[in-house]
């Protein structure tokens, strides 16, 4: 009743005549969807099959209906009295992957599942199973996510293994895929050792009733695992040659991936990328940086005209290429407390909330997938930065940058800290505390970074730490102040840090100082770079009116990715009368775009780019210290 003919489809008409060609009571097991081909059968042709043959008891197997993108369990037909004769057996073993605590549900009709008691063991579910059965029905999102993932992998797999002329997939609906080899000559334990020997195995089926050796089994797996496999066909069917199979398309290049993700902000992840970039570059690998996800005002430019991370730019520099936007495909430029600019592709995507940006991250997860791959088919090794903290639990379940990027990539990841500000340990420790096992698993050791010292003394720590996370230190970086790299995080920044220097500087009287503006939405600081580079020039952050109460010869008002909010702030704060006393003083006042605005006229915005919300005029008020205006599109 199963024939390749017919693509392995259920014959319900057969069936029911074989069920009539004898009056005695049945019991027949149907799978839903079965087993080995993953076919599923319409649930109402199940229901006027059991309503037919009332005599016979249909069990009705959906251990691998889960997976079936909108299944209606065929368990709410035998709610009532409408088909007592059927059974619904349903396990959680292979959806949510826990075999052994053997979890399952059987449903039927009272008097049926009376007598199933009558015989069944005591204690047939533990108390550890139930408790972990409790809570996989409470996570709907894990449910929902898993199914949409596994059809979208199954679609794309199969795709893939159409490719090759001697193979057969044929279509299902469950987490695997029959196939079938078409080419005689292909020997199926010749390719089950060549597989093996790649850790690959596959299900022979000529174990299976109407199944010969000509057919296997395969899971469907992460697509890491899944272009694994599709390469080793290719490279199976490439030194096959001379058997006279064909060799399909050209085995997929795939670079080594290697991540590193910190404790937090400003822990050295972009810097230490830099120079592990740096390093491979000299030793003569292709090199690339990739950061999915980059949040920050200080940006830079590409060749072509595109915006990307300013750490991304400073990385390609180290691998000795020019920046590129798949290096760094979303770039989140922060306008307000609770909004930023979208950089999609280089590209403004648009201002979004943090309820919109949620909305719109399943579209930059597939941009950020995207330009990974891309970026992988050129280049030996990718050296992947994460974003923040890792161990953000709120963050965890939508993360495209930390170990989200980590599991699709399938990235060995090193986890940094900073010992300079201290708690480096715990923090290491309290990272991992949060992790979820696979996420464990993908960690291969700590990084101590920006250390002063004997480092014979953290072995102590370091013992503690290997036995308590089982994670080794692989590596202690020393501090080493002014590098005068540019910095993309606003961390040190706004702590006065960024500005330290152990330089040599003249007297006090024959410097130049120049006092910078802090302006709440700081954009692309990093422009104050030159002047830092200068021995005779100190540079002061200026956070109040009062701090201008000191010999300034110049005050710079800074670029703004939100200029309408922190020219309200500079006027909020005192700063418009101060600044022009101090200009009437004779001091120089530079305004770098956005603070160049700032010192106009006014600032129109009849389109409400930024003033959307706030008022119902089209315009603020600027400075009026030029005779200039800006108009916002």
């Amino acid at each position: 009743m199963l024939r390749e003919e017919t693509d392995f489809t259920l014959n319900l008409e057969e069936l029911s005549k074989k069920i009539d060609f004898s009056t005695d009571r049945k019991l027949l097991y149907i799978g839903q969807p079965n087993n080995p081909t993953g076919k599923s059968i319409p649930v109402t042709e199940i229901k006027d099959l059991a309503k037919k043959h009332k005599n016979s008891f249909f069990c009705i197997d959906e251990s691998f209906a889960d997976f079936i993108p909108g299944y209606r369990s065929i368990i709410e037909a035998i709610a009532g009295t409408e088909v007592p004769n059927i059974i619904v057996i349903r396990s959680l073993t292979k959806f949510y992957g826990i075999p052994g605590l053997r979890l399952g549900i059987c449903l039927g009709d009272p008097g049926i599942i009376q007598k199933i008691r009558e015989t069944q063991i005591p204690w047939s579910v533990n108390t550890l199973a139930m408790k972990i059965g409790e809570r996989l029905f409470d996570d709907i999102q894990f449910f929902e996510d898993s199914v949409k993932t596994v059809a979208t992998l199954r679609t794309e797999f199969s795709k893939e293994l159409e490719t090759f002329s001697w193979l057969k997939p044929f279509n299902g609906e469950a987490n695997f895929l029959l196939i079938k080899i078409t080419d005689p000559v292909v020997k199926i334990k010749e390719l089950y050792r060549y597989l093996a020997a790649k850790g690959i195995i596959i299900r022979l089926c000529d174990s299976f009733i109407g199944l010969d050796d000509s057919y296997f089994r395969i899971a469907v797996r992460t697509s890491r695992e899944n272009e694994k496999l599709i390469n080793s066909l290719a490279s199976f069917s490439k030194e096959g040659t001379d058997r006279g199979t064909e060799v399909p398309s050209i085995i997929k290049k795939r670079a080594l991936p290697l991540m590193i993700q910190g404790t937090a902000s400003n822990a050295g992840k972009s810097i230490l990328t830099a120079g592990l970039c740096r390093v491979l570059y000299q030793d003569g690998y292709a090199v690339a940086p990739f950061k999915a996800q980059n949040m920050s005002n200080n940006s830079a430019v590409t060749l072509n005209e595109k915006e990307i991370g300013r750490a991304q730019a400073l990385q390609a520099r180290a691998c000795n290429i020019n920046p590129d936007v798949r290096m760094n495909p979303v770039l989140l430029k922060p306008s307000s407390e609770k909004g930023s600019q979208v950089i999609l592709n280089g590209l403004p995507a648009g201002n979004m909330s943090v309820r919109n940006w949620k909305e719109f991250k399943q579209t930059a997860r597939a941009v950020v997938e995207k330009n990974y791959d891309d970026l992988t088919s050129e280049y030996d090794v990718i050296i992947i930065e994460g974003a923040g903290s890792p161990g953000e639990v709120n963050l965890k379940k939508n993360d495209i940058v930390n170990m989200g990027m980590a599991r699709y990539a399938n990235a060995p990841v090193l986890i940094a800290g900073d010992i300079d500000r201290g708690g480096v340990y715990a923090s290491f420790i309290g990272t991992m505390a949060v992790f979820e096992e696979w996420e464990r698993n993908l960690v291969k050791g700590f990084i101590v970074n920006r250390f002063r010292g004997d480092s014979s003394l953290l072995n102590s720590a370091h013992d503690y730490l290997f036995e308590y996370t089982g994670k080794p230190i692989l590596g202690i970086v020393p501090f080493i102040p002014d590098l005068n790299l540019p910095e993309e995080d606003s961390v040190s920044f706004k702590d006065g840090s960024y500005f330290s220097s152990a330089k040599q500087r003249p007297e006090a009287n024959e410097l130049i100082s120049i006092g910078l503006i802090d302006l709440p939405y700081i954009s692309n600081f990093t422009d104050m770079d030159p002047l830092m580079q200068e021995q005779d020039v100190e540079i002061i952050l200026i956070k109040n009116p009062k701090d201008l109460e000191a010999k300034f010869d110049c005050i710079i008002i800074p670029g703004s990715k939100n200029t309408s909010s922190d020219l309200s702030w500079l006027i909020k704060k005192g700063f418009s009368k101060t600044l022009k006393n101090m200009k009437e003083k004779g001091v120089t006042i530079i305004g770098i775009c956005g603070g160049f605005q700032m010192l106009g006229r006014r600032i129109m915005d009849p389109e409400h780019v930024e003033l959307s919300g706030k008022s119902d005029k089209n315009y603020i008020p600027g400075l009026g210290m030029i005779d200039i205006e800006t108009t916002f599109y």
